[in-house]
């Protein structure tokens, strides 16, 4: 709301002895929907950053920080102002990324005091299959090596196969 005023009273004196706030001033709501602790995202991909916002914030500004208690330095800009009222951002995860310590940061741009932050850390990753390259012929009943690369936020991997390019 952006009319607010504060009315204090003396409980007992039924509304007679009491303070009003001089002059009206700015209630505003910032709220990171998503993510907000516990997604795994893999690094190259596009995820929505989603919040819900009060009718007076008109542009925010977007972070991620890739450390555990991030300081104001560790906040790298995702997009400086982006506009409010479409409750979403399509954020392009840098390729190399790699975390298990990710936070968004969302800003009122014209009061950065207004923010919210993910509530928990996620994750952040990629794994590279490196072996088969796909110009390979495997023989059934034959062993054959199965190499990848991930980043250290990939603890475990599984891997399956699909006889139908990928379909299933």
């Amino acid at each position: 709301s952006t009319n607010v005023k504060i009315r204090i009273s003396d409980a007992a004196s039924n509304n007679q002895i009491y303070s009003m706030s001089p002059n009206v001033f700015t209630i505003s709501r910032l709220f990171l929907i998503s993510p907000n602790g516990g997604e795994r995202w893999r690094a190259g991909s596009t995820k929505s950053i989603t919040w819900d916002r009060s009718s007076n914030i008109n542009n925010v500004n977007l972070q991620y920080a890739i450390v555990p208690n991030p300081t104001e330095s560790d906040w790298i800009d995702i997009i400086a102002s982006t506009p409010a009222s479409s409750g979403s951002y399509y954020w392009n995860i840098p390729e190399a990324l790699s975390t298990v310590n990710a936070k968004i940061r969302i800003r009122f741009v014209s009061n950065t005091t207004i923010q919210d932050v993910s509530d928990n850390p996620f994750a952040i990753g990629y794994v590279q299959i490196s072996q088969p390259t796909g110009s390979n012929v495997w023989q059934a009943g034959k062993q054959y090596q199965i190499s990848w690369n991930a980043s250290s936020s990939v603890s475990n991997v599984k891997i399956e196969y699909s006889t139908n390019a990928g379909g299933t």
